[in-house]
């Protein structure tokens, strides 16, 4: 059971279990394992999905639906609920934001309202009831001063 060395990256071997010493460090002849490109879930976790929910009419009345969205990804409203939004509210769960927009795509450069922990009854109070055709939600990073 023979192991070749062509440099210190490559290493060819006749046997899965032989052990090849280079420079007094110990490699294992296989190392498929080690070059897995199969993740663990701690090196791929769940993405982090939150919650926004969007009424027709004021104070959460209407037709209301919940929607999802994963962390810093954008949504277009369907078309059935674009311009239509009145009053919404980021669920509560983990600390985070959402955000709708006047434009399609999550566009920064359209008028948008970003909510944080609160409901918005009232969309008129801020210029953007009836308008919203996209959002986005994403994590909340909340620092807590040390005294």
């Amino acid at each position: 059971m023979k192991s070749i060395f062509l440099g210190l990256s490559t290493l060819l071997t006749a046997s899965a279990s032989a052990v090849a010493v280079a420079r007094g460090i110990a490699f294992p002849a296989s190392i498929s394992f080690y070059n897995s490109t199969a993740l663990t879930e701690r090196d791929n976790p769940s993405p982090k999905v939150y919650q926004l929910v969007a009424c027709t009419d004021l104070n959460f009345n209407g037709k209301c639906l919940t929607w999802s969205a994963e962390n810093h990804l954008c949504y277009n409203f369907p078309e059935d609920w674009r311009n239509q939004i009145t009053s919404l509210r980021a669920k509560l769960g983990e600390p985070h934001e959402c955000a709708i927009f006047e434009d399609l795509f999550c566009d920064p450069r359209s008028k948008s309202e970003a909510f944080i922990y609160r409901d918005a009854p009232d969309l008129r109070t801020s210029n953007m009831d009836d308008v919203a055709k996209s959002y986005t939600c994403r994590e909340k990073v909340i620092i807590t001063p040390v005294t």
